[in-house]
């Protein structure tokens, strides 16, 4: 019988000279600059060799580093959709979670660089990022970290551009799954942060260095994610898989955290029931929206008759039907007297004074640059401690710190997304394609929420408004992307008829 020849155990791979030598080249500088950092002083060195290891990480993994950078990303937006300003305060020193991961992801995208491909809106950001990098820079020696803290308007545009590059459209689905999942969650999460914050606020752990405790309510950003809740809801999207919370629990929930966020916040309210109705431009569902509005007349009812009122600590206000009507009817008229008439009057006469000194003053074309104390400079100060820097709204931000030429890429921004999510949504209709559909309503939805309340409040200037906002205009310019495609989308879900049948027609 024929022997049969041994084989010799395959040889181990080995990595190749290229794909070693890089990180090995940034392991031996991070070294040599972490040696000459910790002489001038330890947080030097820790930055330093912070981030020479996400550098590493990032040339190890190469082109997966992508999905890490997607998914460190996902982590950092549930943090701040939890914790808003609480936990935007971590990390070593000024070198916070937010700023790492934007580290992470211009790594990851110059290893995929590959996959750019330059639109419309890939201009206009990268226009509005190098205008304003302009603003900045000259600032820096004279403001320091101030001026790159105010360039965050601008810098965390980035993340739209990387999210539009490195996200592709099966990814879409493990978003929605992932939403659908937390959503419960974050609505029962609501009235605990609230109670936490306005009773035990001054006993609660903190970030070192932090002005907030950890657990912070910042009740204008809970109204964006209540849109895009009520959006989910109302296209079908949270049906598509089950939960353990139903719809019409759900709606009681949501209807309980708009009382409370509704009360203290007339951008907040304005945003969560705008953004939310919007999703109905889109798909129409008899069903649930009269399940919707039948279970919030009946809340609205009970709300009325009960009329409680329960202190939160904040300006005067409390939760009761009465302050709701008050906030509601304030947005749009002139109260005169008491905290909503001082509040509104503060906002207008420093957006009018904005406006003066750039549209009808010396500053139309320039602005006055990143770093600069805002507050301070147009006597609007409120803070003892000086901690509040621009107006409360992000467009006036825009204007008063780049001028016309800055505010109008704002515009252009804004209005290239909404028409071309807009038309995105629509042409996904049109074809049948349900998931990306409701999907495209949702960001919508999002995306109008977060416009209104960044127009009365400070959202954009924060690391927990501007990185899911920005994030949120990728995840959109990636369906834009995908509804000029061709899409199995449909044929997929012929395969689950019958679950497909349980859902409203859109």
């Amino acid at each position: 019988m024929a022997r049969i020849p041994a084989v010799a155990p395959a040889a181990r791979s080995r990595p190749t000279v290229a794909t070693v030598r890089p990180a090995y080249l940034v392991i031996a500088g991070v070294g040599i600059a972490a040696g000459f950092a910790i002489a001038v002083t330890p947080l030097v060195a820790v930055v330093v060799i912070g981030t020479g290891v996400v550098t590493v990480a990032a040339l190890i993994a190469g082109r997966r580093s992508a999905g890490l950078f997607l998914g460190a990303l996902g982590l950092i937006v549930a943090a701040y959709v939890f914790l808003d300003k609480g936990v935007s305060y971590a990390g070593v020193g000024q070198l916070y979670i937010g700023e790492m991961v934007l580290f992470f992801g211009v790594l990851a995208a110059a290893l995929n660089l590959g996959r750019l491909r330059m639109g419309l809106m890939e201009a206009l950001l990268l226009a509005f990022i190098a205008l304003g990098a302009v603003r900045t820079l000259p600032y820096l020696g004279l403001y320091g970290l101030d001026a790159l803290r105010d360039g965050v308007v601008w810098a965390y545009a980035s993340f739209a551009i990387m999210v539009s590059l490195l996200m592709s459209r099966d990814r879409l689905g493990q978003l929605a799954d992932a939403a659908r999942r937390i959503s419960p969650f974050f609505l029962l999460w609501v009235p605990i942060a609230a109670v936490l914050s306005t009773l035990f606020g001054s006993i609660l752990p903190a970030w070192p260095g932090a002005p907030v405790p950890i657990v912070y309510l910042k009740h204008g950003d809970v109204g964006v994610y209540l849109a895009a809740i009520a959006a989910s809801v109302l296209v079908g999207l949270y049906a598509e898989r089950r939960s353990w919370l139903g719809e019409g629990a759900l709606w009681i929930v949501w209807l309980l955290d708009l009382a409370i966020i509704g009360s203290i916040s007339r951008s907040g309210l304005v945003a969560a029931l705008v953004g939310g109705a919007s999703s109905l431009l889109f798909v129409r569902s008899a069903s649930r929206f009269m399940r919707g509005a039948l279970i919030a007349a009946l809340f609205s009812v009970s709300l009325y008759l009960v009329n409680p009122s329960v202190g939160l600590g904040y300006a005067g206000r409390s939760v009761s039907f009465t302050q709701l009507v008050d906030n509601a009817i304030s947005v749009a008229v002139d109260t005169g007297g008491g905290q909503l008439g001082v509040t509104r009057t503060w906002r207008l006469d420093w957006w009018n004074k904005i406006i003066g000194y750039t549209i009808d003053g010396p500053y139309r074309w320039t602005g006055k640059g990143f770093g600069i104390n805002l507050a301070d400079d147009d006597g609007f100060q409120v803070n003892a401690d000086g901690s509040l820097r621009s107006p409360h709204s992000a467009h006036l931000t825009i204007l008063a710190r780049g001028g016309v030429p800055m505010l109008a890429l704002w515009v252009m921004i804004q209005a290239a997304f909404g028409i071309g999510l807009a038309r995105a949504t629509l042409g996904a209709r049109a074809r049948g394609d349900r998931s990306l559909t409701r999907i495209a309503a949702v960001i919508f939805a999002f995306w109008l929420a977060a416009m209104i309340n960044m127009s009365f409040d400070v959202y954009l200037e924060g690391p927990q408004g501007g990185i899911p906002f920005w994030s949120a205009i990728g995840v959109g310019m990636v369906i834009m992307r995908a509804s000029r495609q061709p899409s199995d989308s449909v044929a997929s879900e012929s395969d689950s008829h019958r679950t497909a049948a349980r859902l409203d027609a859109i």
